[in-house]
């Protein structure tokens, strides 16, 4: 059932960002965020300009360049990098994988996005009562993330920025 829910989300984002992306190019500083919790799993993706992560979109030329992805890939490796949930939930990264897209537009420019995906099972996901985004302190240049979260008994949308980091997960289960 974790899949079909992150199925779900995954093809709702996929429809929205390909109408996203037919309407308007990307916008920097606003990265999106999907949280999906079932049972005592818990799945998350974020989704960032190259820009926002590294400071940064062309393909990496100098030694400083390629060094800052190779740093950005291990600060996003570990969740509490980007997220933070209570300690009383008891929440362990099972498995994270982290990539960089790189795509040409228009003039010979180029787009690079960081994708990220987490994996974490819970002890008490009842527990997760709030999340609080370090995201914010780990990327200098991140400015808002869209942020949806699937629970067991709803789905909630919220905005956060640099001065507003935490959210209230309330209603969720």
């Amino acid at each position: 059932m974790i899949y079909g829910l992150v199925y779900l989300l995954f093809i709702t984002n996929v429809s929205a960002n390909e109408k996203h992306n037919q309407l308007r190019t990307h916008e920097h500083g606003r990265g999106s965020f999907n949280m999906v919790i079932e049972g005592h799993h818990v799945n998350m993706e974020l989704e960032s300009s190259g820009s926002d992560i590294v400071g940064f979109e062309h393909n990496a030329k100098t030694k400083s360049q390629k060094t800052a992805i190779v740093n950005a890939k291990k600060k996003l490796e570990d969740i509490v990098n980007v997220a933070v949930l209570p300690a009383a939930a008891g929440c362990k990264l099972d498995n994270s994988k982290i990539s960089l897209k790189e795509q040409a537009e228009k003039y010979e420019s180029t787009h690079s996005e960081f994708f990220a995906e987490y994996e974490l099972v819970c002890s008490d996901p009842k527990k997760l009562t709030e999340i609080t985004f370090s995201y914010f302190n780990s990327f200098r240049n991140a400015e808002t993330l869209d942020v949806n979260i699937v629970g067991p008994k709803s789905q909630k949308k919220f905005e956060v920025k640099r001065n507003f980091i935490k959210i209230n997960l309330n209603g969720i289960f």
